[in-house]
C-alpha cells in the first residue's frame, strides 16, 4: 500500500501544491506564481500568493501542524472531498 506524506518545498514547486493550503494547482491555471529562491511556487488563489508573500519562510519550511495537516488536504482535494478553502 503506497504511502502519504507531506509535500517537501522542492515537490510543493513541481507538483503544483499551494504552499498556504495545501490544495493541489494545475500550474497552467494557477491564480498566481511567485518564485523564491529559483524555485516557482503556484496559488490557487490570489489571496493564498499574497499570504505567501507577505513571508515566504513561514511556508517554505513547513513545520508543526501544518506539517501532519498538509498531506490530509493534499488527498482530500486530490479525491474531490474538499468543499472549503482552508489557510
Amino acid at each position: 500500500m503506497p504511502t502519504t506524506t507531506s509535500p517537501s518545498p522542492s515537490r510543493a514547486h513541481r507538483d503544483g501544491v499551494d504552499p498556504v493550503c495545501a490544495m493541489v494547482v494545475d500550474p497552467s491555471n494557477a491564480a498566481g506564481v511567485s518564485k523564491q529562491g529559483g524555485r516557482s511556487y503556484y496559488f490557487c488563489s490570489v489571496t493564498c500568493k499574497l499570504t505567501f508573500d507577505s513571508d515566504p519562510p513561514r511556508f517554505i519550511a513547513v513545520t508543526g501542524w501544518r506539517a501532519w495537516v498538509r498531506p490530509i488536504l493534499v488527498v482530500a482535494d486530490v479525491l474531490g472531498l474538499r468543499r472549503l478553502h482552508v489557510v
